[in-house]
């Protein structure tokens, strides 16, 4: 067996670090046939195989915040805040989406059949027909122009406004419910917290992520140890199981329009059905356009129920590294001076070079610039009229 440089396992098995394929894609399918086997959630085979992609993860990752109370207490309690799709600057972040025209002839159909239509004679049999054999209307074939549903409900409520009145009043409904359905399942299925996975000099060239997510250089990087483990082994599984590279495409990810249908009504989704829908819902937040291809993201996944019994903050892994952007005010950098000391944690003040247009590290001796700080301002004491206060 050819195994790969400190792999344990061959180079063409995805769970190897030198595996050239999509790996996330063969570990979800993995974790989706162990749930349907065992009868689990998507969520809990995630936690219980991520050791079968731990070769994966990098060493450490990258986390930008602005200054505020927010990602104060994050730091301070070495938590991380899960937050909601809506609140992303991306409309495209986690898109959902289905067949919308698929949706609204679906959902025309069944209302005429559960509504009895046919029987009372709002809509003859022969007019049913055509309708059931229509084609959503973006599926347009070349000749057959005729035969979408938007043009045979047309040609058959042509000069009956009082039809046309109360049956585009379904295809309305039926487009005001699907966009209720995706924004439930983008906004309240699941919660997410991002990170980048740099190389040094790639965090260097990433200004612009300091101007997106750290207030314009005036916020704050941190750089999280995935090599030690959390406390718990449970919570450890937990994060470790949740967390994927997104991968960047030119086009979302589409919810099948039989599955999407079958959630819409009344959650009428088989087990290996219901398997199959987490998983694209789990594949669409790992969807990113290719735009953002820089940003190199990982994301911590976690369903909404146990984000929210955790208050959306989530016990994350230890702070390596502080990184202060170049135009962090003085007082907020002499707080995590105070805090790097307090928990042991190197701290380093990011600079512009003059030599091109990228970052470097400066690393602060703590203790050096506290003894700095000192004697400064002592100085400026001494020079004051106060010589109670003089040589303190």
């Amino acid at each position: 067996m050819i195994k790969g440089n400190n792999s344990d396992y061959r180079k063409d098995d995805f769970r190897s670090k030198d595996y050239s394929g999509d790996w996330v894609k063969h570990w979800l399918r993995l974790v989706s046939e162990s749930a349907l086997i065992e009868k689990k959630s998507i969520f809990e085979k995630m936690w219980e195989k991520c050791n079968e992609k731990a070769e994966h993860m990098p060493k450490t990752i990258f986390k930008f915040y602005s200054f505020n109370q927010n990602s104060l207490k994050c730091i301070e309690s070495n938590k991380v805040y899960l937050n909601s799709p809506e609140n992303f600057n991306d409309p495209y972040d986690c898109f959902i989406c289905s067949n919308e025209n698929d949706f609204v002839k679906t959902f025309f159909i069944e209302y005429i059949k559960r509504n009895g239509y046919v029987q009372s004679g709002v809509i003859t049999e022969s007019e049913f027909e055509k309708i059931k054999d229509s084609y959503p209307d973006d599926e347009f074939i070349a000749g057959h122009y005729l035969k979408t549903f938007d043009s045979v409900l047309r040609s058959i409520l042509f000069e009956d406004q009082d039809r046309a009145d109360k049956l585009y009043e379904i295809c309305y409904q039926a487009r005001q419910q699907y966009k209720k359905t995706i924004s439930v399942i983008r906004n309240k299925k699941i919660r997410v917290s991002s990170f980048s996975c740099f190389n040094n000099e790639e965090f260097c060239r990433s200004t612009e992520m300091w101007g997106y997510y750290a207030a314009s250089h005036t916020g704050f990087c941190v750089e999280y140890d995935l090599e030690n483990a959390l406390p718990n082994i449970k919570m450890d599984s937990l994060v470790r199981g949740g967390m994927m590279p997104c991968k960047y495409s030119k086009k979302p990810v589409f919810i099948p329009n039989s599955l999407f249908w079958k959630y819409f009504d009344d959650n009428k989704l088989t087990e290996n059905q219901k398997i199959q829908f987490d998983k694209t819902v789990l594949l669409s937040f790992l969807n990113k356009s290719s735009s953002w291809r820089n940003e190199k993201e990982w994301r911590l996944i976690v369903p909404d129920e146990i984000s929210n019994i955790y208050d959306n903050l989530i016990n994350f892994f230890p702070i390596k590294t502080i990184y202060l952007g170049v135009k962090m005010s003085k007082s907020d950098k002499e707080y995590f001076y105070d805090f790097a000391k307090r928990k042991n944690i190197s701290v380093v003040d990011m600079q512009c070079r003059t030599d091109g247009y990228e970052l470097e590290f400066r690393t602060i001796d703590i203790d050096e610039y506290t003894k700095w700080h000192n004697f400064h301002l002592q100085c400026t004491i001494n020079k004051s009229d106060y010589a109670f206060l003089w040589n303190m």
